[in-house]
């Protein structure tokens, strides 16, 4: 159970009325003394125990005793999907622990994409937070949106480049894998489904790209995403 600064009703007592409270009452079926695992928003992690609870809202007594899990030290840059695979694509970078995001325009993404609710800063606090709550983490990640492909590779991405090695990930990339990342830091960029244009792969060199493949199998934005990062994250924490 995520908790924020204003649920505070008292120093280490918090009250909550919404969504969450329905999930306790209806979906857990806690009841008086039970206990939940909870974590204050960019603080440490620990557990709730509940001391009132009615048909309004629920009171924990909470203690944070503990630090939240080990950050995932990959960035994520990836093409803006479609609205419904964005959704998927944030919920499962902030599962695995990223906590620096960037989406940008491509060629073959569609410029509607930007105008979809699930860009809103409403709908995005709503992804993160349920994804930080499904992985028991409580650290807010930095999620950034480019709409200038050419500035963003030359501006953005070099730079990135300049402190650790940056893969892009494409199709066509003969015997060049995951597993050639020795930096315990490392950028992955994922393409649109379409793949990226030779001139977006060429720009992406030029500004000191390193071109890796998952194989000879062609993935879905959201399972190449979730590729890139399980294996680094599972890497890192040997």
């Amino acid at each position: 159970m995520l908790i924020k600064p204003n649920d505070f009703v008292d120093e280490n007592l918090v009250e909550i009325s919404d969504f969450r409270f329905e999930h306790i009452k209806k979906i857990l079926k806690l009841k008086i003394s039970d206990t939940i695992k909870t974590g204050v928003l960019n603080g440490k992690i620990g557990a709730g125990k509940i001391t009132k609870i009615d048909e309004k809202s629920v009171k924990l007594e909470i203690l944070l005793d503990k630090e939240p899990p080990p950050i995932n030290p990959s960035i994520l840059f990836c093409a803006l999907p479609r609205p419904k695979v964005f959704r998927r694509v944030l919920l499962n970078a902030v599962c695995f622990g990223v906590k620096e995001i960037h989406f940008f325009q491509a060629f073959k993404v569609e410029k509607s994409y930007w105008q979809s609710p699930f860009l809103s800063q409403d709908s995005i606090n709503k992804i993160v937070e349920n994804a930080l709550m499904q992985s028991v983490d409580t650290i807010l990640p930095e999620i950034y949106f480019h709409r200038l492909f050419k500035n963003f590779v030359e501006d953005v991405f070099y730079k990135k480049t300049q402190k650790f090695p940056c893969f892009v990930f494409h199709p066509t990339a003969e015997n060049l894998r995951i597993f050639d990342c020795n930096s315990k830091k490392c950028g992955f960029v994922i393409g649109p489904e379409g793949g990226f244009t030779y001139y977006e792969i060429e720009l992406f060199l030029k500004n000191n790209a390193k071109i890796a493949s998952l194989g000879d199998r062609i993935l879905r934005v959201e399972q190449a995403v979730c590729s890139v990062l399980g294996f680094n994250y599972s890497g890192n924490l040997q």
